[in-house]
């Protein structure tokens, strides 16, 4: 299952589902938890759907991968994840909005 597939039936049954089951790639720091980009009015987490997506946005790195579960419990409060940010459909998710479904937003045109 890709992001792609699950904001086609994210509206439909069993899309929230769907996401929790999701596998997503992020960048690895030098300490356990994640790296954000965070400016006072838009923190962000950016997250990856594949290596490849990762290494496009940031070339070669260190990596680890979890689900968009975990990714709910793990993100820091105020955050918003971008999927794929360097892709050409990038993907905003607002974990905040509620615990039952994400907002998604569409980056761009």
């Amino acid at each position: 299952m890709t992001i792609r597939e699950v904001i086609v039936t994210f509206e439909g049954s069993g899309g929230f589902e769907r996401f929790l089951a999701c596998r997503f790639f992020c960048e690895a720091g030098a300490r356990p938890g994640f790296l954000a980009e965070s400016s006072p009015s838009d923190p962000i987490m950016p997250i990856f759907t594949s290596e490849a997506q990762l290494a496009r946005h940031r070339g070669p790195v260190a990596w680890f991968s979890t689900t968009g579960a975990d990714l709910l419990d793990l993100v820091p409060a105020g955050h918003r994840l971008v999927v794929d940010q360097s892709s050409d459909t990038p993907v905003v998710l607002d974990p905040g909005a509620t615990r039952r479904g994400v907002r998604l937003e569409r980056v761009g045109t």
